[in-house]
């Protein structure tokens, strides 16, 4: 998975100072991606495509609220949706990675049955 992870990374992105994806660049281009999947996945209606967009928003939101104390989860406001894991005290999380992990999760579950297409774009 974290090969995936870099390999994607690679692509496209402007980096920050020290080369890592900057986060708006990631959710960016996963972004592109869901819309190619979307178009490549015939049982992708408009109310399922905007269904499948919304719910990988959330999931954006939700990775990086887990660590801004600024930000607060949805859990409890949207339905069923309950809060994620706690973040490790001490422990250093780059942004870019855990939205990476979030998108990439999220894609795969949405869009495990794309066609041949939507699958290379997916690898």
């Amino acid at each position: 998975m974290i090969a995936a992870l870099v390999v994607f990374s690679s692509q496209a992105y402007a980096a920050l100072p020290d080369g890592r994806p900057a986060p708006d660049d990631v959710l960016k281009n996963w972004y592109g991606l869901i819309l190619k999947l979307v178009r490549h996945t015939p049982t992708y209606s408009p109310p399922v495509a905007s269904r499948a967009f919304g719910y990988l928003g959330v999931s954006a939101y939700e990775a990086v609220a887990s660590g801004s104390p600024a930000l607060f989860s949805l859990a409890g406001q949207l339905h069923e949706l309950t809060p994620l894991p706690k973040r490790e005290a001490g422990k250093i999380y780059d942004e870019s990675i855990v939205l990476e992990a979030a998108m990439a999760r999220g894609s795969q579950l949405f869009f495990d049955h794309t066609g041949p297409t939507g699958q290379r774009a997916l690898a």
